[in-house]
């Protein structure tokens, strides 16, 4: 069985109370909510937050879409767990020491990354149930990675820089796209791991199998302009709510 993590501190700062900023009708929390609860395969579905204005907020949102509060749970986190620097893979390990979950797997869904594909979640889910593998959803680059360099400065106070690879493409001059590696990073749309071995992993990521998905998947929610596009690609297929359509 599985069940559903779905964290939102309320102490974000560069968008501040970003996970209940409106998407779809329903808050960023709300919606991630309301996707675990539209899965048959989630056993329980868990809102953990420090606030209770977003708990009430996404038990209204919920009940006003049509959804049963039935495999919903509040967990209350306290100021500890939830200040800037505190880690939910933290608090999903001192859960699940805590014996909180009564299930095998628990999915981690982040509410700044809601544009999932049903699919998606089927494929982490089933490759978890199938093989006893924890497994995360990963995305393409937007631009490719060994372009990458970082600003310096010169000693005529001039702007300067320093690639990130010693065979960085603007060293070698291999610049066409083609001939680039494809490098991936994991995002916030969906991650399982096994409750059992929480209390032995370093990350999520440990021994974890990566579940490729689109660029529009991995879209996470940090600043304003993000959630822009984001609201800009939800009104698009407001009828595939809650999920994005598989050709998109």
């Amino acid at each position: 069985m599985i069940s559903a993590f779905i964290p939102a501190r309320q102490g974000s700062e560069r968008l501040p109370n970003k996970n209940m900023r409106p998407l779809a009708g329903v808050s960023l929390a709300s919606l991630s909510v309301i996707q675990a609860l539209d899965l048959s395969a989630m056993h329980s579905v868990v809102f953990s937050t420090d606030s209770k204005r977003y708990a009430e907020t996404v038990l209204n949102d919920v009940e006003k879409s049509g959804y049963s509060t039935e495999r919903l749970t509040i967990h209350h986190r306290n100021a500890s767990t939830a200040g800037p620097q505190s880690k939910i893979f933290d608090v999903l390990r001192s859960l699940a020491e805590e014996s909180f979950f009564d299930t095998e797997f628990v999915a981690l869904m982040l509410p700044t990354a809601p544009l999932r594909r049903r699919s998606t979640a089927d494929a982490v889910i089933s490759l978890a149930r199938d093989h006893r593998r924890s497994s995360f959803t990963a995305c393409p680059y937007d631009f490719h990675v060994p372009f990458a360099f970082r600003l310096t400065s010169e000693d005529s106070g001039n702007l300067s820089w320093q690639p990130l690879l010693p065979d960085s493409p603007m060293l070698t001059g291999a610049t066409r796209s083609q001939d680039q590696v494809q490098y991936l990073h994991p995002h916030g749309g969906f991650a399982v791991v096994q409750v059992n071995r929480l209390a032995r992993q370093r990350t999520i990521y440990d021994h974890a199998v990566p579940v490729p998905t689109t660029r529009t998947e991995g879209l996470d929610v940090d600043v304003s302009e993000d959630l822009d596009l984001v609201r800009c690609l939800t009104e698009s297929v407001q009828s595939a709510f809650p999920f994005l359509p598989q050709q998109q």
